[in-house]
């Protein structure tokens, strides 16, 4: 997944957001990542496919491909102003190498300027906690995967809170999250949980809350 920067432009800008989502496609990174199509899975659920919160609403773009003209209209239309995005590339770990090369070049076929920097996981883990301006120090994007168990609801799925500061980091500020969140703890069927997870769904794809990348298994 593909997790951005509320605080500092381009991605403090909603429409710009939508236009880095509309530019990526899943396929590209899967293939680049994995390989082999058996192991990897086209999924646009934020709590995860084959799950009961499994909803892949808000995602069409990311399944077929990207939609890089879609995405550079967006920028036309949001002022995009050739702000470099910063996306931090670790160099040392396999399963995360691949996702910010092939995203970098989808980003720039639909018009954005991206600086990808290349570094070790460690020195990411260090610089994904600042919160200062990219050119000094902090950045605009960074990747990662987790385990189904980690992310299949609302309730444990980090990246789905919407507290700012006290958020993952990113630290998006979203109080309608944070409200759908207090609804699926109040839901007291998994007919209701499914509801609410589905709205959730459709609002972190419109909010941009992060961008699911798709899914794949761990060969041992």
């Amino acid at each position: 997944m593909g997790r951005m920067n509320f605080k500092h432009p381009p991605f403090d800008n909603q429409k710009i957001r939508q236009a880095a989502l509309m530019a990526m496609g899943q396929e590209g990174v899967l293939a680049a990542l994995i390989g082999n199509p058996e192991y990897y899975t086209l999924c646009g659920a934020i709590f995860g496919c084959g799950t009961p919160l499994g909803s892949e609403t808000g995602t069409d773009t990311l399944k077929s491909g990207g939609d890089a003209e879609g995405a550079r209209a967006l920028l036309e239309e949001a002022g995009y102003d050739g702000t470099p995005v910063v996306i931090m590339q670790p160099t040392d770990v396999t399963s995360l190498t691949a996702q910010p090369v092939v995203a970098a070049q989808q980003l720039r076929d639909a018009g954005f300027t991206v600086d990808l920097q290349p570094m070790d996981w460690q020195t990411l883990v260090t610089r994904r906690a600042s919160q200062s301006a990219p050119a000094e120090g902090g950045w605009n994007m960074f990747f990662t995967n987790w385990a189904i168990p980690e992310i299949n609801t609302p309730l444990v799925n980090a990246m789905v809170n919407g507290r700012g500061d006290e958020a993952w980091f990113g630290w998006p500020e979203d109080e309608a999250i944070e409200g759908l969140r207090d609804e699926y703890i109040a839901a007291d069927t998994p007919e209701a949980q499914a509801d609410v997870a589905e709205r959730i769904q459709a609002h972190a794809m419109e909010f941009v809350t992060y961008v699911p990348l798709g899914q794949y298994q761990e060969v041992q």
